[in-house]
């Protein structure tokens, strides 16, 4: 993976950092309910709502699924 040429992955800290961030030692029912958490919080962080409607405001035609 280190040389695949990703800034994000330049040094062996940044893949141990992926590996822990995947939480490989989690079961499958905890890893899933940790990640709803993260996506939970992300979505309801204040720059994460301001991105959204700046989105929406700068693309008015684009129709998301709901």
């Amino acid at each position: 993976m280190l040389s695949t040429g990703l800034p994000e992955l330049r040094r062996t800290e940044d893949m141990v950092y992926l590996l822990n961030s995947l939480v490989l030692d989690m079961n499958e029912v905890d890893a899933r309910a940790y990640f709803e958490k993260l996506i939970n919080v992300a979505l309801e962080a204040v720059m994460t709502r301001v991105n959204n409607a700046i989105h929406i405001f700068a693309h008015p035609d684009v129709k998301e699924d709901v």
